[in-house]
């Protein structure tokens, strides 16, 4: 039963501060910022687009379409992620 313990705490470590730190935030899945209109858009919504190995999520298609004429324009302004 200890080992069970010590195994169930170290998971909750891991999971909380290491690596599924990501995923837990507050009790919420991660969000994403549409690059094109700055809008918050949840992970499994809206528009989905692979851009030089990163996901990005649009809000309508209309963000995903400007994006996709012109994708420096909207990420040179964004900073990058650690």
């Amino acid at each position: 039963m200890l080992i069970f313990l010590l195994f169930a705490g170290a998971f909750y470590l891991l999971m909380r501060l290491g690596y599924g730190a990501h995923t837990i935030h507050s009790g919420h899945a991660a969000k994403f910022i549409d690059p094109v209109c700055g809008m918050e858009v949840d992970h499994d919504k809206g528009y989905r687009k692979m851009y030089q190995g990163r996901e990005y999520r649009f809000c309508a298609r209309i963000c995903l379409d400007k994006f996709d004429a012109n994708p420096e324009r909207f990420l040179s302004g964004m900073e990058e992620d650690s």
